[in-house]
């Protein structure tokens, strides 16, 4: 162990001589030597220290490379490090014997990139170059703050940073990065209003700590109202926009910078004496007093804007007020200028609203038309619809040419009861109450009801049909809610064919002459199709008597078989012979 200790004391005193030696050798024979001792060529940002002469710029020595060294060039590295501010700082904090070579390898070939990034660029740790990136800023890519247009410090000592690839440099101020949309009129502190998750809306931004405080209405105010748009006279920065809100500078001291006067300065311009910032039209207690005029504001007269009834802003000028006319229009164009009262609006309507009307159901029984059944239910919308032409376009209905069934409901049954309701109306079939609820007599009609007819129901006989161009429809003699379009379809009721084969299918197929010639009811009753009118000895050509009383009906009446596979008993044409039966 001695003689180690001896050996390594003895290499240390002469290393330096040692390396003198072999640095004169290199020298002679420095193309054949420098290949064998290089490690390889230098990064492009070292090449002007390549060579065997150059090694001790970097190294010590017999020793790897010299962090003192390293940082003797790089001025702006060893000022932060000394300051203690930046990565490499914060770095070398916690290992101070960290050398450089662990991030920036070197004799790796021109080509090479001398940062090494141990969890690649994008996972640096933003912390330890003493700037956190929060909110928007920690999606932004490397390179879009690393720019040399945001660069603000100078490296005038140190040729070593190039301002293209460097990543020194940057303030921390937002205007360093950012251009100054408010034109300094805000100053420069930009975090007292905004945060970093999102410019718009600025989150920290309190307007009670302005000059004008928002109160009442104000506050519901968009802010674009009172702080306009501007042109920019000159541009800042080349990512400024052409445009900018005006926040500074604005006229508060009464309400006349921003809202128009409708008085015209009848009253001056301290609206304060008698407005508030809860409302317009809310007006200071003993300000004005409309009592005292000859028109007290009642019912919704007291919402209404001073200006619709002043419109010329001359509150001293008088305003016809006798008749409702004299402010309103007629809603019902004159529909009630023949009424005894002229059509005064107070007969129907109150101050407290237009809606709903005075006019109730017993006002309504005293009319030509008093209400009953499911009229009665019917809103009245539905009758006094809102016309969508004529001299009445727009308004509602409520006088009518006449108050038959048509002219509000359209013709349900197409045109077929034309001339039955010449004679009257649709109350002669149908009731109030109810539309389906008719009195209709069937008995009154061609075809009686009798027998099996009587539970029949009636959309058997009666089917619905499409309704076509050639349907004939009655047309309501007003447009009123519920006649607008005429029914897709109706029922049949006339004419309609009442011969037996018209809606019975001929069982027997014919045997009984064909379709307009059969008489189904020489044989059948109305009351059961099997319950027969039919007499042998009388109706037929074959009487039956001895034994041939008592034969059942299908031993000579056998069922045949169809080409559509359905059996038909046959009756015609019968053999009279005996041999056509008995052998």
């Amino acid at each position: 162990m001695s003689l180690r200790r001896d050996l390594l004391r003895l290499v240390t005193r002469h290393q330096q001589d040692l390396f003198a030696l072999c640095f004169f050798f290199c020298a002679i024979f420095s193309d054949v030597v420098f290949a064998q001792i290089s490690p390889g060529p230098l990064a492009r940002a070292h090449e002007q220290l390549e060579g065997l002469t150059k090694c001790l710029t970097c190294h010590e020595v017999g020793q790897k490379l010299s962090n003192g060294k390293c940082l003797k060039c790089h001025t702006t590295i060893a000022e932060r490090v000394l300051q203690q501010r930046g990565y490499h700082a914060t770095a070398m904090a916690k290992n101070s014997n960290r050398p450089c070579a662990a991030c920036h390898s070197e004799h790796n070939g021109r080509a090479y990139a001398l940062i090494v990034w141990e969890k690649g660029e994008v996972s640096f740790d933003h912390r330890e170059a003493g700037y956190v990136l929060e909110g928007g800023h920690a999606s932004v890519a490397c390179r879009d703050c690393h720019q040399q247009k945001n660069i603000q410090e100078k490296f005038a000592n140190d040729a070593n940073v190039r301002l293209a690839k460097t990543f020194l440099g940057l303030a921390q101020n937002c205007l360093s990065c950012h251009a100054d949309e408010h034109r300094g009129q805000l100053g420069t502190a930009c975090e007292s209003c905004h945060n970093f998750a999102a410019w718009k809306p600025a989150a920290k931004f309190a307007h009670e700590r302005a000059q004008f405080v928002l109160t009442g209405k104000h506050r519901s105010v968009a802010c674009a109202k009172c702080h306009l748009e501007k042109t920019a006279r000159e541009q800042v920065g080349n990512e400024a926009s052409a445009t900018f809100v005006q926040y500074t500078g604005l006229q508060f001291s009464n309400c006349t910078p921003c809202h128009q006067d409708p008085h015209r300065g009848s009253f001056g311009n301290a609206c304060a004496k008698c407005h508030n910032t809860e409302g317009w039209r809310r007006i200071a207690g003993g300000a004005f007093n409309h009592d005292l005029t000859d028109f007290p504001l009642r019912g919704r007269h007291r919402s209404v804007v001073c200006e619709k009834c002043h419109t010329s802003g001359n509150f001293k000028k008088q305003l016809a007020h006798q008749f409702c006319r004299g402010c309103h229009q007629d809603a019902h164009a004159g529909q009630f200028a023949q009424r005894s009262d002229n059509g005064r609006c107070e007969s129907c309507h109150t101050v407290e609203g237009f809606t709903p009307s005075q006019f109730k159901l017993a006002e309504h029984q005293k009319t030509a038309f008093p209400l009953r059944g499911a009229h009665l239910a019917t809103p009245c919308s539905i009758c006094h619809a809102r016309q969508p032409a004529g001299a009445l376009a727009g308004k509602l209905l409520f006088v009518f040419a006449e108050s038959r069934c048509q002219t509000c409901h359209l013709d349900a049954h197409a045109g077929q009861f034309t001339a039955r309701m010449a004679k009257g109306d649709c109350d002669i079939c149908h009731r109030n109450e109810s539309w389906h609820e008719t009195k209709f007599d069937h008995n009154t009609a061609r075809f009686k009801l009798a027998g099996a007819h009587l539970k029949v129901a009636c959309g058997k006989c009666h089917p619905q049909e499409q309704a076509n161009a050639t349907a004939v429809f009655a047309p309501p003699a007003l447009t009123l809610g519920i006649a607008q379009n005429r029914p897709a379809s109706f029922k049949r009721y006339h004419p309609l064919a009442f011969r037996c084969v018209d809606c019975h299918a001929d069982v027997h197929r014919g045997q009984f002459g064909k379709k307009e010639q059969a008489r189904c009811e020489k044989c059948h009753q109305s009351t059961l199709w099997s319950e027969l009118s039919f007499v042998h000895n009388r109706d037929s050509a074959f009487k039956l008597d001895g034994a041939h009383a008592k034969v059942q009906c299908e031993k000579c009446h056998v069922s045949k078989a169809m080409k559509d596979r359905s059996f038909v008993v046959v009756y015609k044409p019968m053999r009279k012979e005996c041999v056509a039966c008995h052998q």
